[in-house]
Parts: C-alpha cells; sequence; structure tokens
C-alpha cells in the first residue's frame, strides 16, 4: 500500500509539474506575442518619425507623482527642425510657464534660428539674445528641454525603444481626438516610458516617464501633445529673433 500511495504522490507530483511547465511555457508564449506586437508597433512608429522634417504642437508638459511638487507646468506651443545631438537646432517655443506652487502663469518665448539663442519675458518686457545657449537662463532652458519631443526629427528616432528587452502593448486611449496605441517600454537603467501612439499616422501624442527616485519614491513627467502638425509654414524668417515693440534688449544672460 506505502509503495502504491508512493506512486500516487510520484505521478501527482509529475502531472503539477507539467501543468506548471504549460503554464510558464503559455506565459512566455503570451509575452513572446505582446513584445512583438509591440516591436512592430515601435517599428511603424520609427519610420513614421524618420519621415518628418519639421513640426508643430501644443502641449502640456509637467512632473507627476513625487516630481510635481518640484517641477514647474507648462503649456506651449512648439516649433522646431532638425536635431543636434539633444536640442533642435532651429525651434521657437511661446509657453505659460507655471512654478511649482503656483497657480500665477509667466508666459515666455524662447528660441534659436541656429545661431543666436533669446528668451523673451513678456511680463518684464526684456529679451535676452546671444550666440550662447546659456542666455537661456535656468527657466528658458527647463521650458525648452521639457517641451520638446526630440523623437520627431532625430536620426534614430526610436532605435532605443525597439532594442529594449522589455517592452510591452497597453490598452488604447484617446488624445485629442485620436485613438493611439499606448506601448510600455523598460530601458536599460530600469526607467520606464508610457509612449502613445496616433493608429493612424503611428506618431507621438504622449510621453509619460516614470522612475524611482534613491529613496524609494516614484516620480518622472509627462508631456501630452495637441494639434500635432508635421508640415508647418516656415521661411527664413521663422526662427529669427524679433524683439516686440515695446521691449528692452538686455546685455546679459537671462536668471
Amino acid at each position: 500500500m506505502k509503495k502504491i500511495i508512493g506512486l500516487m504522490i510520484g505521478l501527482s507530483l509529475i502531472g503539477a509539474y507539467a501543468r506548471a511547465d504549460e503554464k510558464l511555457a503559455a506565459g512566455a508564449a503570451e509575452k513572446k506575442m505582446v513584445d512583438s506586437e509591440a516591436t512592430k508597433i515601435l517599428k511603424k512608429v520609427d519610420a513614421a518619425a524618420r519621415a518628418v522634417k519639421a513640426v508643430e504642437y501644443d502641449v502640456i508638459a509637467k512632473g507627476t507623482g513625487s516630481t510635481a511638487a518640484r517641477a514647474p507646468e507648462v503649456e506651449a506651443t512648439v516649433l522646431f527642425t532638425e536635431i543636434v545631438g539633444f536640442r533642435p537646432k532651429k525651434y521657437r517655443c511661446d509657453a505659460q510657464v507655471k512654478a511649482p506652487g503656483t497657480d500665477k502663469a509667466k508666459h515666455i518665448t524662447v528660441g534659436s534660428d541656429g545661431e543666436e539663442y533669446y528668451v523673451i519675458d513678456h511680463a518684464e518686457k526684456k529679451a535676452y539674445v546671444d550666440i550662447d545657449p546659456a542666455v537661456l537662463g535656468r527657466m528658458g532652458n527647463t521650458v525648452a528641454g521639457f517641451t520638446t519631443v526630440i523623437e520627431f526629427l532625430h536620426p534614430t528616432p526610436f532605435q532605443d525603444e525597439i532594442d529594449a528587452k522589455e517592452k510591452k502593448m497597453l490598452s488604447t486611449k484617446t488624445i485629442d481626438g485620436v485613438e493611439c496605441y499606448v506601448v510600455e517600454v523598460t530601458y536599460p537603467q530600469g526607467q520606464k516610458a508610457i509612449w502613445s501612439f496616433g493608429k493612424n499616422d503611428f506618431l507621438p501624442r504622449e510621453r509619460s516617464d516614470q522612475q524611482t527616485t534613491p529613496d524609494g519614491q516614484q516620480g518622472g513627467q509627462v508631456k501630452t501633445l495637441t494639434n500635432l502638425n508635421v508640415h508647418p509654414k516656415i521661411d527664413d524668417s521663422t526662427f529669427k529673433f524679433k524683439i516686440p515693440e515695446g521691449y528692452t534688449q538686455i546685455d546679459d544672460f537671462a536668471p
């Protein structure tokens, strides 16, 4: 009887292990299928972004989680062409900036024609212009970086996302009336980004970055795009600095 019971237990364990292996295999197959679908979407997104020569959009950029208390909230209209390094060569950003903990917005315009950089403080009616990008000051540089989605004009826009070991499709969402695919990507450093891409044009409509701070808090930032235009009208004067009437040009860097 003991031998029979032992045999029965052994057989039941074998069956349990087999079922567990089947579940693991099924889970791995499902994950591979999800990753494959995400990669397929990202490759289409990469191809669509590579075709963009100039882009204009409205954007709301703000901190999330533990970052929300430290980051500004920015509403802006952004226009740029050509990426050099990690910033546009020619760009213009007209922004309303709310500092952390305030409801009052500050109106500034930040831009460059590829040679001169400038920031215009509309409240103070002052303009700062120089060939050194440091002229933008802390707020100008923050706004320029916070509102720019460089993947639109980057030479290899979504290669990092395509090559990421972890990526998966999430549920769809609608942004500015555009139905979007939602893809979560985990980068080598452990940072995550949730991207939303238009189903018809495969172009970005939202990027939500997520990371864990050294003290274990969850924070990040989100950029939501509306009124996307990849065929904006541009001429030689589009990005040139023009001082508004009644404003003063300051011979110094912005604070």
